[in-house]
Order: structure tokens, then sequence, then C-alpha cells
């Protein structure tokens, strides 16, 4: 029975087919240069900001082109009334909460007193009511010392949002009034670049056919809208930004290249072609798939040779060519 069962396994190893070995080239993207284009840094969101408080600039002038953070303390205009009423408001405030704190104690002694006829229900009232007119006062006073806080702040202008200075905030000793606008920022967090196309490069830019690159970096196309010269028939595009954009403030200039997106080496026999027309083998995973010519893309393994031997879905062992491609 054993030399029966080991004569099948002999069997069995030689009749199992081998995989088939083949040769593949991966594909490579390459872009040829369509036209040069001048980009456009934008900012589509900007904010002027006003004092709402009259008085002096106390703080350091701060030069166009800054960068500021979120929070920022940009401009100060002259606090230091303000920041004397806000210390009084706060005393104030904290007075009347140890007041409170010992009424509470007199009142909790009043309460166990009454308990024990120690007191009459006339001189309880009494403490209460000095204890609940402390408790008013308590909230009248945190509610000042709140609004002193609240026009110190407004002494202390801030940048809303991280960005950069447009303009240079006032010197220190000008004099504002509410409403005057003291610096005005710009989100470069929302940066783009703007350029104009024509309608058949935004199609063929939909397509995937053609790209946008700066400095080697695909941009992302994000909005489109007509060219304020409707005679031009071109579009203005708003892409993303490049990393060295970052450096540049709106309303300046960068290089943008218009690109043809071709696929440099694929081999002319790794492609076939039938009655739906032409197509490749590709391996994937050690696992042949057809793929039509049109639907290849960089990365992809091409079957150069063996392809004949193979059909999707087979499994396959792969011999690379890209070193000596």
């Amino acid at each position: 029975m054993k030399s029966l069962m080991l004569l099948l396994l002999m069997l069995l190893s030689q009749t199992a087919p081998a995989q088939v070995q083949v040769a593949t080239v991966t594909v490579i993207e390459s872009h040829s240069l369509i036209r040069e284009l001048l980009a456009r840094v934008i900012a589509p969101k900007r904010q002027f900001i006003a004092t709402e408080v009259r008085g002096v600039v106390s703080s350091s002038r701060i030069e166009m082109g800054t960068e500021v953070t979120a929070g920022q303390m940009v401009v100060e205009v002259e606090s230091a009334e303000q920041q004397a009423l806000v210390e009084i408001a706060r005393s104030e405030y904290e007075s009347i909460t140890l007041d409170l704190a010992h009424k509470r104690r007199i009142l909790d002694r009043a309460e166990s007193n009454l308990t024990h006829r120690a007191i009459s229900k006339a001189q309880f009232d009494e403490i209460e009511t000095r204890y609940r007119k402390a408790l008013v006062n308590k909230k009248l006073l945190s509610n000042r010392l709140a609004l002193e806080e609240t026009r110190l702040a407004k002494h202390r202008i801030k940048a809303p949002f991280r960005g950069n200075l447009v303009t240079a905030t006032p010197v220190i000793g000008q004099y504002v009034r509410p409403g005057d606008t003291v610096f005005e920022v710009v989100n470069t967090d929302t940066s783009r670049l703007s350029l104009e196309l024509t309608s058949s490069e935004l199609a063929a830019l939909a397509r995937g056919d053609y790209a946008l690159l700066c400095n080697n970096i695909l941009l992302t196309p994000l909005a489109v809208s007509p060219s304020g010269n409707s005679r031009s028939g071109m579009n203005l595009l708003e892409t993303s930004t490049c990393a060295d954009i970052e450096e540049l403030r709106p309303g300046q200039h960068s290089g943008v290249n218009l690109v043809n997106i071709n696929l440099a080496n694929v081999p002319g026999n790794g492609v076939h072609t039938d009655t739906t027309g032409e197509f490749v083998y590709v391996v994937s995973a050690g696992t042949v798939h057809r793929r039509p010519l049109t639907g290849l893309k960089s990365g992809d393994s091409v079957i150069v040779l063996g392809a004949e031997k193979v059909q999707p879905g087979d499994a396959v062992t792969v011999i690379s060519l890209d070193a000596k491609s």
C-alpha cells in the first residue's frame, strides 16, 4: 500500500505543470513640454483688521510680508489705564468671593442655631438675606471683570488666522480711532495658483492627457472660471500650490509647465492586437492580467517575452529586464 502511494505522488509531481517564466519591463511615465505658463499667486481668504478702541499705538511696527500665527498679538493700543481697571475689577471680585465664603459659614451656623432655637426666625432671615445679597454682588462683579477683560482684549489686536501681512502695522505713537484699519492679513493656508488655459487644454487636463507641473510637483486643479477678457477665449484655472510657492506673497508669479503625459518605454513586442483593439499582459503579485493599451499606467510590469504561453489569471515567475532596458 505504501509503495502504491509513493508511486502516485511521483506521478503527480511529474505531471504538475511548472510556472511559466516571463520577462517584463516596468513602464515609466515621461512628460513632454507643451508650453510654459506664468501663474499668479492668489489668496482667496484675506481680512482687514480694524481697531475698536481709541488711543495711541504702543506696539512696535511689523513690516509688510511678515508671517503671523493665529492668535498672535499684532497691534496693541495703549492699555495701561484699561489694565488698571481690570486689576481693580479682579481685586473686587476676589474680595467679594472671600466675603461670600464668610457669610456662607455664618448662614450654616445660623441654620444650626435656628434648629436648636438659639436664634429667632427673624434673625435667621436677616443673616440669609445678607448672604443672598453677597451672592448677587459676586455675580455682578464677575460680569464687570469679564467686561473689563473684554475691553482690554480690544486693545490687543490679534491675527485671526495664520498668514502674511499685506500691509505694515502702524508705528508707535500713531493715534487710532474705532474703525481704523490697522493691518490686512491673507491666509496662506488657502493660497492658490491662478493661470490661463485654452478650452482644449482644459479638456486634455480633465482627460488626464495633460498635467501641470511646478518644480516637478503635480498641481491639482481646484476651480475654473471664464477669463476676465471674454474675447481671449481663455479660462482661469485655480490650482494647488507647490512647496516653494509658500515663500511668495499673493500677487507674485511662479513658472508652471503644461506637459503631455507619455509612457516612455512601452515595448512594441509587449503590445498585442485582437478584435477589441490593442492590449498588453501585465503581471501583478505574480498573476497575469490583460489590460487595454489605453489603460496602461506608470509602474505596470508589461510581459515582453513569454506572453504567448500565458492566459489571464495564470501564476508566473517573473524575470525583470528593467536593469537591461
